[in-house]
């Protein structure tokens, strides 16, 4: 179910508009972390939010959640790229199943030209 979904959804992982949003997020991320980093390297002291064990242990899992964001975001823009393999695959199959029908028919065609030019001979030949 879960593999149906994001093959569905390939087209999407895929595109510019999901790394461009992607690419986005992680500026976004950036520049709050380096805010914070700052923060505590001059020693903002408005709320003392270093200081508390809370802030730290959201900081943690904000972190995480960030970890495990970019691995669904990597993992999906992988699974794009298996699933357009597959189908460039496929299609490859489809083309070179087409091309060697196109070398059978010409090579009918060339026989049946063959075969017309050697009855030609035979019907003067013979009449």
């Amino acid at each position: 179910m879960l593999t149906r979904w994001f093959a569905s959804h390939s087209a999407l992982f895929g595109s510019r508009r999901f790394a461009t949003f992607m690419a986005a997020s992680a500026i976004v991320r950036c520049a709050a972390w380096l805010a914070l980093i700052v923060g505590y390297i001059i020693h903002v002291e408005f709320v003392d939010w270093f200081e508390s064990v809370a802030f730290v242990s959201v900081l943690s899992a904000l972190a995480l959640l960030l970890t495990d964001w970019a691995q669904f975001a990597a993992s999906s823009v992988g699974l794009s790229v298996v699933e357009r393999t597959e189908a460039a695959a496929a299609a490859r199959a489809d083309v070179a199943a087409d091309i060697d029908r196109l070398v059978a028919m010409a090579e009918a065609e060339e026989s049946a030209a063959d075969a017309r030019a050697v009855a030609e001979r035979l019907r003067a030949r013979v009449g």
